[in-house]
């Protein structure tokens, strides 16, 4: 069933050409750099990737793609808002989202990675409830480093 949050609805979704194109319209430089659609697709439809798409008056305006993991871990590999929807909690309604899935269907702990410059990302993540796990150095192919946040689900 879809959820409503500041006019959006949210869905989950199988459609890995609407992930990527929000993902390419809106950061360029950042999912579609280490995916591809074939990819993308063959986890949707395996399960091991779950997507969640939010529309406002039926075009499609964010995205939260979850990657699933042994022993109850759950990924968010994706967040992306559209530019003009920003700051409308919309991503919030979409990690929300993800934290319900994650307890419905019993895993323990949603994990996320930010790259330790991206300072509005992890203060956004720890409002979310999101606790700092630490730090890995030259963890993206950049050389950049990474904060790892995780969140419980039960």
């Amino acid at each position: 069933m879809p959820s409503t949050s500041d006019e959006a609805v949210i869905q989950q979704s199988f459609d890995a050409s609407l992930i990527l194109s929000l993902a390419r319209d809106n950061d360029p430089d950042g999912f579609t750099h280490w995916t591809v659609f074939d990819n993308l697709q063959e986890g949707l439809d395996s399960g091991r990737w779950v997507a969640f798409i939010a529309f406002k008056s039926g075009l499609p305006i964010g995205a939260i793609l979850l990657e699933t993991e042994e022993e109850g871990r759950l990924w968010i590999d994706l967040l992306i808002v559209s530019k003009k929807h920003r700051g409308m909690h919309v991503g919030r309604s979409l990690v929300e989202h993800a934290v319900t899935y994650g307890m419905e269907h019993d895993h323990r702990v949603l994990f996320v990675d930010v790259d330790y410059d991206n300072t509005l990302a992890l203060q956004f993540y720890l409002a979310l409830g999101f606790t700092n796990a630490g730090i890995v150095t030259n963890y993206y192919s950049d050389g950049s480093g990474a904060v790892f946040l995780t969140r419980p689900l039960s």
